[in-house]
């Protein structure tokens, strides 16, 4: 068997007939034809009996002859991985399939091997090899492709998961699965629901419900219970992924922590609601206006002042609906000019509103502008006073009016230890200190009446009795010392205490006030003998708190004999107080105030006469009712 292979055997042997020959000579032909390369070989020599076309071009045509492994793989001895043993001995009979990558061309082959006989009765090796390097160089990229893809999913720090319809986790990338806590394994197979509180894992299952081949995505927050007990807010982008019958099949979804986001969130909204009621409560109009003229904030004097819910007013056109028509005009150029920035904001000035019923009243404005965090105008925010009443007595009694061109309102926010939590833009400018350096500060900084020994008696004080209103001095940065009037706030929000005071430059009223004292007579006729009483009632409506001058005037009691009284014995008939009190309740639940109430009360000389009642309520920091503003005016005269 060694001696034979050396010499090359007649393409035709004598052993054979006519037939054999023609059916051998027939099965090289279509070998010959085949586009892939076919080789047959001898199992024992390894020497090669038979290539096609194919095997010629890629290696020769002189080949025959030689040994397989030396031709085709460039080895010295036979190869390790021939496939001899496959398809020989117990598997004769058997093919044996594999990819094999050729040492010599460095090309991907997948080979059919199976032994066949030969026309001289022997098997032999043959073996077809299917050049398959194209597709081997695209499962290459696949897979390259699925490896980054892989990388880049599990390297991400936001949330990827893929769900069922149901909500069961068929993929969670690492990032995930370490924010969860789970492994990889023990994570899928549960449902996303399990990790939702309730009442968003209904909200999440309808907008699941809803996903369309048009509108296959959505976004969606939602507040996550972790497996620890930890309660998290997440933010989730969803996908739908439907089949060729528009069927979801699966979501891939991707999400992120927002927990830290929502805090703030929550932070600005309560002091978005705390400074709404410092707001509610100023004697003055508060109200914002956008760059396209429309009210976005006012406070609540600024709806009594116009005779309008809050409703009625947020996002009407402020020109169009709340200032006279004749001026209309020129106060929408002058606005318009504002927030393009072509004229500096007016600091103060006076210009009339229109209520509900179409009358005027003139509003001492105090203004400043809003910018984005580009620095462009994005609208206005005014305090006003209503001077109206002011106005009609320093013309009835021809004195020299109260100039006002430089005053300010001062806001304030302090805690128990005097230190400022909040200060607003018009006591940053009056003190001439910027924000951060007044927020650094404590009232005794800027007070002189107000050293840090006297403040415990002073927060005491406004603790018992829930408001003050006192005159005091402010320092700016410079030294300069002001007289202020200072309205001060006691409120508890979420446990904590703070004072809430409003402080405005009183420079001119003091001015005012001796001009006043030098003229007794128009002080007697004007101010004190014009001003309505003001009684400051417990929650029952029972016991009077406080009073002011006019009280006395009016009623004929001192000071002394109406604090800590009960207010009934000022009315003409208890039944009717009674009732005041009771609609009073019933007003205030709907529209927070009573306005023109008309009763008969009595004076301590005994003389009863008639009253028209406007009635508020004051409100702490969590919207609890604490006390009652009244205010009474004689309207006898008016009536007659």
């Amino acid at each position: 068997m060694a001696k034979k292979p050396k010499k090359k055997p007649p393409r035709k042997s004598v052993e054979y007939d006519t037939a054999t020959d023609f059916q051998h000579e027939q099965f090289l032909s279509i070998l010959d034809s085949i586009d892939e390369a076919v080789y047959i070989s001898d199992p024992e020599t390894y020497e090669i009996l038979y290539v096609n076309k194919a095997v010629r071009k890629l290696f020769g045509s002189n080949i025959i002859g030689q040994k397989c492994h030396e031709t085709f793989q460039s080895l010295e001895f036979p190869c390790s991985f021939c496939s001899n043993k496959y398809i020989f001995g117990k598997n004769l009979g058997k093919s044996y399939i594999w990819d094999f990558k050729n040492r010599f061309n460095q090309r991907w082959y997948h080979c059919i091997d199976k032994a066949i006989r030969w026309p001289n009765g022997r098997m032999v090796r043959c073996e077809i090899a299917i050049d398959i390097t194209s597709r081997k160089l695209a499962e290459e990229k696949l897979r390259n492709s699925e490896a980054r893809y892989k990388a880049m999913i599990e390297d991400q720090t936001e949330f990827i998961d893929r769900t069922l319809p149901d909500g069961t986790i068929t993929f969670a990338n690492k990032a995930l699965c370490d924010y969860v806590k789970l492994s990889h394994k023990k994570l899928i197979g549960k449902n996303i629901y399990s990790f939702i509180s309730p009442e968003y894992a209904d909200i999440t299952r309808k907008k699941f419900k809803k996903v369309t081949p048009k509108n296959p995505s959505f976004n969606i927050e939602q507040k996550a219970v972790l497996p620890n007990g930890e309660v998290k807010w997440h933010l989730w982008t969803n996908h739908a992924i439907f089949n060729k019958r528009g069927e979801v099949v699966e979501f891939q979804s991707t999400g992120r922590d927002i927990t830290e986001y929502k805090k703030i969130e929550e932070e600005l909204r309560r002091e978005k609601e705390i400074l709404q009621k410092y707001l509610d409560i100023a004697a003055i109009i508060f109200v914002v206006i956008d760059d396209n003229q429309k009210v976005r904030l006012i406070n609540k004097k600024g709806c009594e002042l116009l005779g309008h819910k809050k409703d009625q007013i947020i996002g009407k056109n402020w020109f169009n609906n709340f200032i006279p028509a004749d001026i209309r005009a020129e106060v929408k150029r002058v606005f318009s000019k504002l927030v393009s920035g072509q004229i500096k904001p007016i600091e103060y000035y006076e210009n009339p509103i229109i209520d509900k019923d179409g009358d005027e009243r003139l509003i001492a404005w105090h203004n400043t502008v809003i910018k984005d965090d580009k620095g462009f105008i994005v609208g206005t925010i005014s305090s006003g006073e209503d001077i109206t009443e002011r106005k009609a007595i320093e013309k009835e009694l021809k004195l020299n009016k109260f100039s006002i061109d430089r005053s300010s309102v001062g806001i304030f926010w302090m805690g128990k230890d005097a230190r400022f939590k909040y200060v607003n833009d018009a006591a940053c400018k009056k003190l001439g200190y910027s924000r951060e350096e007044l927020l650094s500060m404590a009232v005794p900084d800027i007070d002189p009446k107000f050293p840090k020994k006297k403040w415990p008696k002073h927060w005491k004080e406004l603790r018992e009795k829930g408001s003050l209103t006192f005159d005091s001095i402010h320092r700016t940065k410079e030294g300069k010392l002001f007289p202020v009037a200072i309205k001060a706030n006691y409120l508890e929000f979420e446990g904590q205490e703070y004072n809430f005071a409003f402080a405005i430059d009183i420079s001119e009223r003091k001015k005012a006030e001796s001009a006043l004292l030098e003229s007794k007579r128009l002080c007697e006729r004007g101010l004190y003998n014009l001003r309505d009483a003001v009684f400051i009632l417990d929650n029952n409506i029972d016991v009077i708190l406080d009073t002011n001058p006019a009280a006395s005037r009016i009623f004929g009691y001192e000071r002394g004999e109406l604090v800590g009284k009960s207010a009934d014995f000022l009315y003409a008939r208890k039944k009717e107080f009674n009732k005041l009190k009771s609609y009073l309740y019933s007003v205030a639940e709907k529209e927070g105030v009573l306005t023109n109430f008309y009763i008969d009360m009595k004076r301590k000389s005994g003389s009863r006469f008639l009253t028209k009642h406007d009635v508020l309520p004051l409100e702490d920091a969590r919207g609890e009712r604490e006390c009652w503003v009244c205010m009474i005016s004689d309207v006898t005269i008016h009536k007659k």
